[in-house]
This record gives C-alpha cells, sequence and structure tokens, in this order.
C-alpha cells in the first residue's frame, strides 16, 4: 500500500452493491450517469470504503448526459483526495 495519502483506491469493492437507473418514460436514451469507486482508508487498522455517486442527466437539455458525467467525476475525484473522513466538508488534502 502506499504511504501517500488516506483513500487507497481498489480494484473491487470490499462491499457487495447494486444500483438501478432508469431513462424515464419521455426519454430514448438514459442520460444519467454513476460513479463508484471503492477505497481502503491508510490508518491501522485499514477500513474499506465505498463512495456511490449518481446524478440525473437531466434529459431534454443539451449534453445532459455530460454535465452528469462531469458531476460523477468531480466529486468522485474530491473524494479520493480526501485526507481524513471526520469533516468531508473541509476539503482534499
Amino acid at each position: 500500500m502506499p504511504e501517500d495519502g488516506f483513500l487507497h483506491e481498489t480494484d473491487s469493492p470490499q462491499m457487495p452493491f447494486a444500483f438501478l437507473s432508469h431513462r424515464g418514460r419521455v426519454r430514448q436514451n438514459n442520460e444519467d450517469r454513476l460513479a463508484v469507486r471503492s477505497f481502503i482508508t491508510g490508518e491501522q487498522p485499514p477500513r474499506p470504503v465505498l463512495l456511490a455517486v449518481l446524478a440525473d442527466g437531466v434529459g431534454g437539455h443539451r449534453a445532459g448526459e455530460v454535465a452528469a458525467q462531469t458531476g460523477v467525476d468531480t466529486v468522485a475525484n474530491f473524494f479520493g483526495n480526501l485526507s481524513s473522513l471526520e469533516d468531508p466538508a473541509a476539503g482534499a488534502a
């Protein structure tokens, strides 16, 4: 495990999860986006952390799927750079 950073991303989740999204009754495609990231803390003993972010694609607006993907990527990247889980609102390291 690397020495730097508080959270270390893992290849597979340490806990089971499931998700479901629906395109709705009007749209042809589903613009919702999901990011699921699994981490283990750098503390002793290490703790598993699962992050799931779902963004509504705002169907009917131009590039709703792009906005949704940008949103989930931004949150997931921010979370992966945290220095503590005690106060995520305090920001990244």
